[in-house]
């Protein structure tokens, strides 16, 4: 976050002197956290993820990061519905995992397939030029199939885990290269349930252990949340996310959220074409 603070600020000294196209207006609305799609066309290239607007109501994309471990992860935006102010969206998602890729690296990585299979639904309202407010709702389900070392799983046989979230986003626009954007996360449920044995440690004061079909009820975090706001600025092309919050924090993708609330930094770094 240091090295964040001078990067804004020479950003914010640019704002004064550009005179350049940016995509905060009324057609060209932020697509993060939102129930807003790519252009059918448009390319996105940024540090966590690329995705293609394949129609104008279409998105598709993959997270960049989980590559780095083998990870193969795929997600589709369908705009359902679109009359300006009133904007509604569906998205799913897929993730692929085999521990055995780490074995090379640490042998007691274990053996396990882990996917996972995220599920939002948005609605957007642009109250006028300037202000949009989005609503989400998102179910998330993650199976470990095998033997995963580790916090989450630790155990023999099939494990899971799965989470409903409730999202809500505000955008704010002060001209057409500077938005603010405020994004907040309520965690409605998160529990675990497994077949043979799991032994679960969701902080280091509480151990769960799961025996044959049974499930572990919002066994990890109770009354958790996170906001976090953050400025987006826009040249058109170039785009840069910082802000900082505070929270809960939500892994992405997988959407599970850890029981100890901290300081939470937002940074993203992308291109659209």
């Amino acid at each position: 976050m240091r090295a964040a603070a001078p990067m804004l600020a020479a950003t914010a000294i640019l704002i004064a002197a550009s005179n350049a196209r940016a995509d905060h207006d009324a057609t060209d609305r932020a697509t993060d956290d939102s129930a807003y799609t790519l252009d059918g066309g448009s390319l996105r290239i940024g540090l966590w993820k690329v995705q293609y607007g394949v129609l104008d109501i279409l998105t598709v994309g993959t997270y960049t990061v989980p590559w780095v471990v083998l990870a193969a992860t795929v997600h589709a935006k369908l705009r359902l519905f679109y009359a300006d102010p009133v904007a509604v969206t569906a998205q799913v998602g897929f993730a692929y995992f085999d521990s055995a890729r780490l074995r090379t690296l640490d042998e007691s990585a274990g053996r396990a397939i882990v996917t996972a299979l995220p599920l939002e639904a948005y609605v957007s309202y642009r109250f006028d030029d300037p202000f949009t407010l989005s609503g989400g709702v998102s179910y998330t389900e993650v199976g470990v199939d095998g033997v995963l070392a580790g916090n989450a799983f630790d155990g023999a046989a099939q494990g899971a885990s799965d989470n409903v979230q409730l999202m809500a986003t505000a955008e704010l626009r002060f001209s057409r290269v500077l938005a603010l954007i405020v994004v907040g996360r309520w965690l409605v449920l998160q529990r675990a349930v497994g077949q043979g044995q799991a032994v679960l440690h969701p902080d280091a004061f509480t151990t769960v252990v799961v025996n044959g079909d049974v499930a572990a009820n919002e066994f990890a975090v109770r009354d958790a949340y996170s906001i976090v706001p953050s400025l987006h600025l826009s040249w058109g092309w170039f785009n840069l996310r910082a802000g900082v919050g505070y929270g809960n924090f939500n892994v992405p993708l997988l959407n599970f959220v850890l029981p100890d609330r901290t300081l939470i930094p937002e940074l993203d770094l992308f291109f659209v074409f």
